[in-house]
C-alpha cells in the first residue's frame, strides 16, 4: 500500500514537471508598464483634488512641510562630559536642600526609617550621592549633616496627595 502510494506520487511529479503545459505568462513591454502608471497617478490625483480636506488633514500636511526649528541630532542635544571639579562647582552654587525630598516616615519596633528620594535610611546612613549622613528621624522632619561638619539640612516631610 505504502509502496503505491509513493508510486502514484512519483507519477503525478513526474507529469506535473514534464507533460502539462506552462502557466501562460505575457511579457509585457516597458511602454505598457508606463502607460498603466501614468493612468494611475493621473486618476489618483483626480480623486484627491475632487475630495477635499478636513482642516485636520489640512494642519497636519502644513505641519509636514515646515521645517524644523531645532534639529535632534545637533550638537546642542549631545551629552557632553563634564569635570568632576565643575560639577562639584555646580553642586556648591545650588542650594543643597532641594536635592533632597522627604516623603515618608516609618517607625518598626525602636527603629526608625526615613524615605528620602525614594530610599530608605536609617540614623547614620549616608545618603547618595550628596555623601550627607542621616542624624536624626522625626515624625515630620528629617535632619541631615556632613561628616566632621556642623552644618545641618532640616528636611521637612512633604505630604503630597496622589
Amino acid at each position: 500500500m505504502i509502496l503505491l502510494v509513493m508510486f502514484l506520487a512519483v507519477a503525478y511529479g513526474v507529469y506535473a514537471v514534464f507533460f502539462s503545459s506552462p502557466s501562460k505568462t505575457t511579457i509585457v513591454g516597458k511602454s505598457t508598464n508606463l502607460n498603466e502608471l501614468n493612468k494611475l497617478v493621473t486618476t489618483v490625483s483626480q480623486n484627491l483634488n475632487q475630495e477635499s480636506l478636513s482642516e485636520a488633514d489640512i494642519y497636519i500636511i502644513k505641519q509636514a512641510e515646515t521645517p524644523w526649528r531645532d534639529d535632534l541630532f545637533s550638537e546642542k542635544y549631545a551629552t557632553k562630559t563634564v569635570d568632576v571639579a565643575d560639577e562639584r562647582k555646580v553642586a556648591d552654587s545650588s542650594p543643597k536642600k532641594s536635592n533632597f525630598t522627604y516623603s515618608g516616615y516609618m517607625e518598626i519596633g525602636r527603629e526608625r526609617i526615613a524615605i528620602i528620594n525614594g530610599m530608605q535610611y536609617q540614623t547614620g546612613d549616608e545618603v547618595k550621592p550628596d555623601g550627607y549622613i542621616v542624624r536624626a528621624i522625626h515624625p515630620k522632619k528629617v535632619v541631615l549633616g556632613m561628616k566632621g561638619e556642623k552644618e545641618k539640612i532640616i528636611l521637612p516631610i512633604s505630604e503630597e496627595e496622589l
